[in-house]
């Protein structure tokens, strides 16, 4: 009693802050006329009957912690994109297959609820699909099956524990949170101007307001539930500091730097009456390699006249990053192929100029702007990080613990399981 009573009082509390379900919620199971469920109308994610949101093909996640509010990472979940119709003419596709592919106690979910991906991996197989597409398209039904089950086994355990009275006053709530946010959003969505408006084009996909209010409350009490269950408290210093010493390779980093190049190229300085070619003018024609060193010299002097680095770099340098005054970004010691770049990078005083650089066919000139020696994250520094992956892996445990009790408490069954 005291969890669910906690819950209802965080409702209560949070008000218009109460997280948003998932754009992928399942649906209510409550017909369209208000009635009351029965074990065959159990509606899902990605089903034509909850006003899909994303593409059919996209699988529903398994039940993570930090998909709840509350959860290790703070989040509610992905971001919803702009509403799609589902694939298709309308809901007779959707309704062709009308296989048993969920139970979970007397909860059924239909192929058809699901926008009937079992179907279309049979039809697929009859079309002579190759064993590794077919278990790619298994692979994805596991997923949204599994994630089905975990949704409905949670959404049940709730309702089977917390009181009638309770229950009324929990989906007041979440109503309410659905006016002020989710019917708003499906509004602007679908471009149209009201709930009545709103409710006439889910008819057209074989749903209805009432159900996609019903997905919202279902979804949203299972996430709140979940958070109930799942209770983290703070990693004690010690644990942080065992973490920390146990893998300080983590924490260590090599030393980076920032820093700005003047480039020419050998092959743009040749003519041909002289064995070259001059084929670019930088300021003056050139013809030879010699001519390209006396070229990049001319810039750095340009430069210890008081010209900008970065001016001298954008009007006369051939690197790619001459359009950006020659500015590179934070490069970490041993990641260019150069070794003699490499070597000056991090060589050099910050802000003292190079001397010309010579590699393969190009010249450089460089400046470090800045540079961070190696070294490794102090505690102080990592400890929020720290506590972050120590909660969250808890979380998670916690999380698959407490499903798992579900799972042995409520049986559960997918077409999968016999079409091996």
């Amino acid at each position: 009693m005291f969890r669910w009573m906690l819950l209802l009082a965080g409702m209560i509390w949070l008000g218009a802050s109460a997280p948003q379900a998932q754009s992928q919620a399942p649906g209510s199971g409550v017909p369209e006329d208000g009635g009351t469920r029965t074990p065959n109308q159990t509606y899902t994610p990605n089903s034509p009957n909850n006003f899909i949101v994303g593409p059919a093909t996209q699988p529903t996640p398994a039940i993570r912690p930090d998909s709840f509010p509350g959860g290790p990472a703070g989040k509610v979940g992905p971001a919803a994109p702009a509403w799609v119709p589902p694939l298709g003419a309308g809901r007779a596709e959707f309704l062709k297959s009308a296989i048993k592919v969920v139970q979970v106690g007397s909860e059924i979910v239909l192929d058809s609820d699901m926008m009937g991906g079992y179907g279309r991996m049979m039809e697929a197989k009859e079309k002579g699909a190759s064993a590794d597409e077919l278990k790619a398209m298994r692979e994805v039904l596991a997923t949204q099956y599994k994630g089905e089950i975990d949704l409905k086994l949670l959404f049940l355990d709730a309702t089977t524990t917390i009181p009638p009275d309770g229950q009324k006053e929990i989906e007041q709530k979440i109503n309410e949170q659905f006016a002020k946010t989710k019917l708003k959003e499906l509004l602007e969505q679908t471009h149209l101007n009201s709930p009545a408006e709103l409710d006439a084009k889910l008819h057209e996909f074989g749903t209805s307001l009432e159900r996609r209010r019903r997905a919202f409350y279902e979804q949203t009490l299972a996430r709140y539930w979940l958070q109930q269950q799942v209770e983290v408290k703070d990693i004690d210093a010690a644990t942080i500091y065992g973490y920390y010493t146990q893998n300080i390779e983590k924490f260590k980093f090599p030393a980076r730097a920032r820093w700005e190049e003047m480039m020419v190229q050998y092959d743009k300085f040749q003519n041909p009456a002289a064995g070259f070619q001059a084929v670019a003018q930088i300021g003056t024609h050139y013809a030879s390699k010699a001519d390209a060193r006396r070229a990049l010299g001319e810039m750095g002097d340009a430069v210890l006249r008081g010209v900008p680095f970065g001016d001298v770099a954008k009007a006369r340098s051939q690197g790619l990053t001459a359009d950006k005054g020659g500015q590179r970004d934070w490069t970490t010691k041993g990641a260019l192929l150069s070794s003699i770049l490499d070597e000056a990078i991090f060589g050099l005083p910050v802000g003292k100029m190079s001397q010309i650089l010579e590699d393969d066919d190009k010249l450089y000139i460089i400046r470090v702007i800045e540079r961070r020696e190696a070294g490794k994250t102090p505690l102080r520094d990592a400890q929020p990080e720290i506590m972050k992956q120590l909660k969250d892996e808890r979380a998670k445990k916690q999380t698959e613990e407490y499903l798992e009790k579900l799972r042995a408490k409520t049986p559960a069954w997918t077409i999968l399981d016999a079409d091996r």
